[in-house]
């Protein structure tokens, strides 16, 4: 299936990103997230940073499977809440910026995954999942 990409992609992934942002800063980072078991708060924002760091450095081997994405969690068990939202605010722009570009709708999947984990961390928070539609 190819996906055309449109401008809204990057804006839809930023905006996301800024709301998990706000959503994280505001409470408890080891709050396990049920729809990832196994992974809190800060593990998911670990995943998250991770992905654009690894985008960005071209640390692609292995992209969307569960060692990759684990290693990501595993890197920023090591850093704080703010360190990994200091890292995702460097790299994403990157991502967010290709996601905007004629080639960004080959990597749409980044826009489900960060809108995915939004409500995920939404419903860790006990709070309504109500994403905007444009997105849905």
């Amino acid at each position: 299936m190819k996906v055309e990409s449109k401008p809204e992609l990057g804006q839809w992934y930023r905006e996301s990103r800024l709301r998990i942002v706000d959503l994280v800063s505001a409470g408890p980072e080891d709050l396990v997230v049920p729809a990832t078991p196994e992974w809190t708060v800060h593990d998911v924002v670990a995943h998250l940073a991770g992905t654009t760091e690894d985008a960005a450095t071209g640390n692609l081997k292995g992209v969307t499977t569960d060692p990759w994405t684990a290693a990501q969690v595993e890197r920023g068990r090591s850093k704080t809440l703010a360190e990994l939202i200091a890292m995702w605010d460097e790299y994403a722009p990157l991502i967010e910026g290709f996601l905007s570009s004629p080639q960004g709708g080959s990597v749409y999947r980044a826009v489900i995954d960060v809108v995915t984990h939004e409500a995920d961390l939404l419903n860790a928070r006990r709070r309504s999942v109500d994403l905007p539609g444009e997105v849905l």
